[in-house]
Order: structure tokens, then C-alpha cells, then sequence
């Protein structure tokens, strides 16, 4: 099992860390009602020694709309 391999999201134009549990800027939704969301993971290391092994995340987030 890995370890030291907390996930991270970051804002995928900036590359700036999103804090947990705020709210990220707005976005405008065109006209054909598809719009991409620019988040990406990265993992971080937390840990001096890093310890190989599969190493799945999970991100659950909120979309509200208007």
C-alpha cells in the first residue's frame, strides 16, 4: 500500500491550490449547456520516504446553478 501520496486539487489555469470546502470562481455556462471544469489532482509528497503501490483518489464536489 502507498504511502505519503495526499491528493491536492488545483485550479487547472492557474495551477493554484483550491483550499477544501470554498468556493471556487464562477463560471459562465454558453449557450450549448457544455462547459469544461479546469480542476486537475496532483499528488503531494508529505513524507520523506515514499513507499510504492497503487494510488487511487477520490473527489466529491458540489455544482450549484442558477
Amino acid at each position: 500500500m502507498p504511502k505519503a501520496w495526499p491528493c491536492q486539487l488545483v485550479d487547472a489555469s492557474s495551477n493554484a491550490t483550491l483550499p477544501l470546502y470554498t468556493r471556487s470562481a464562477s463560471l459562465t455556462i454558453p449557450a450549448t449547456g457544455n462547459i469544461d471544469l479546469p480542476f486537475r489532482v496532483r499528488y503531494i509528497q508529505t513524507e520523506s520516504t515514499i513507499v510504492a503501490g497503487k494510488a487511487d483518489g477520490t473527489a466529491n464536489f458540489t455544482i450549484s446553478y442558477n
